[in-house]
């Protein structure tokens, strides 16, 4: 991997994790990683660290550091610092290196206002694209988006421009004449090894927030760089429910906080589950009213979505995929879906295989699936028959279903 810093080298493992990196400086990082996926050592030029976890792969030790958890999986203390959490497993307070913070969120979920030493900060979210990004905050910033972070105008008018890597990290600013005033690097999971220039601005790793705690916040969760792991339980259950992005960070995102994009076989675990979540509730309040086909769009585009899982070098379909099956798909017009379809169509070669398999790996009753079984008001509606997969027919049962899916070539 080339940059303007020079070459950096990677090594990998047959599950496309990462075990080596040399930087262009010669430092080097090395990792291992248990049969779940979890860091087992870190080597860092020589200096070795391990980690401990338990039985729910949550770390309980990092180079002599102790971690504890509560009944939800969300981390309360590591070493001296400390977490509280609310019932909807969001963090609420922390204090971290001696400094205090609280955090407040808006009705959609989303962080509104981080209180850190002392200081608030309220943003202002923009809701209306398949990623929720912050639009302006209290202090006067605001944020222009095109693919990624453009630029940044603060309340005196001066403007930043983002300079960014593959992974849409902050590699420099830019002034408005164009000269660099900042540049940024990084280790492959996100902690800063080199810095230069003043701003104060937040947006660094993968282009997401990284405040004055030390945390990432990816929205529906808080990612910690230095142990390469989120400090609470996934809310999709997936097989690992901490590490970031299956142990391949130089390849993969994930802005949600729930899934590494670019990676089939995660997007379809996220589009199975979200579908059988939502759609399950859905259908059951509101079929009488709108009737059943509009209320099995979820499952349906579910099941798009895990056999689609758009190309590795495209983000835009699972994003798009998840987002509507996350909540906002029910206000969206019945079009958008064969949309999703039609596009989905033209990608369902190897990618589709590997989202198979994926399935298949699971026991029924355990797995992606699962919850449909035991489900009444999800079998019934996928018995009615969503026509979103060649072979499902009206009055397909939820096995019929998951044959239909696992067929596909």
């Amino acid at each position: 991997m080339v940059d303007t810093t020079g070459t950096t080298s990677l090594t990998y493992d047959g599950l496309y994790r990462l075990t080596g990196v040399t930087y262009p400086n010669a430092d080097t990082q090395s990792y291992t990683y248990d049969a779940q996926g979890n860091r087992l050592t870190k080597v860092h030029n020589g200096t070795p660290t391990s980690y401990s976890y338990d039985d729910a792969d949550q770390m309980t030790l990092a180079g002599g550091v102790a971690y504890t958890y509560d009944a939800d999986g969300n981390q309360t203390a590591a070493g001296t610092d400390t977490f509280s959490w609310d019932a909807e497993n969001r963090m609420t307070a922390s204090t971290i290196g001696g400094v205090s913070g609280s955090y407040a969120y808006d009705g959609a979920g989303l962080r509104r206002s981080p209180t850190l030493g002392g200081a608030t900060v309220t943003y202002t979210w923009d809701l209306t694209g398949s990623l929720a990004n912050v639009l302006r905050d209290s202090a006067g910033n605001r944020y222009v988006y095109g693919l990624d972070l453009i630029s940044r105008t603060d309340g005196s008018g001066a403007q930043e421009y983002y300079l960014t890597d593959g992974l849409g990290s902050t590699t420099g600013l830019a002034d408005g004449a164009g000269s660099v005033t900042d540049t940024y690097g990084y280790d492959v999971y996100g902690a800063v090894r080199a810095r230069t220039g003043t701003s104060g601005q937040e947006f660094t790793f993968t282009g997401e927030q990284v405040d004055s705690s030390g945390l990432q916040y990816l929205r529906a969760r808080y990612y910690d760089a230095a142990s390469g792991r989120f400090v609470s339980r996934d809310p999709l259950p997936l097989l690992q429910r901490y590490a970031y992005v299956g142990g391949n960070p130089v390849n993969l995102v994930d802005p949600y906080g729930l899934c590494s994009l670019r990676h089939p076989g995660d997007c379809a675990e996220v589009g199975l589950t979200k579908a059988i979540d939502y759609g399950a509730d859905y259908i059951q309040d509101k079929a009488n009213r709108i009737g059943i086909e509009k209320g099995i769009i979820a499952i349906g585009t579910g099941l798009v979505c895990a056999g689609a899982v758009a190309a590795p070098e495209s983000i835009v379909l699972p994003a798009a995929c998840i987002a509507g099956i996350s909540g906002y798909l029910f206000a969206q017009e019945y079009q958008w879906v064969a949309n999703c379809e039609n596009v989905a169509s033209g990608k369902l070669s190897a990618d589709r295989a590997y989202g198979k398999n994926v399935l298949s790996a699971f026991p029924l009753p355990l797995g992606l699936l699962g919850k449909a079984v035991v489900n009444p008001g999800v079998e019934r509606a996928i018995g009615r028959g969503p026509h979103f997969l060649p072979g499902l027919q009206c009055g397909s049962s939820v096995a019929e279903a998951a044959s239909a899916f696992q067929q596909q070539e």
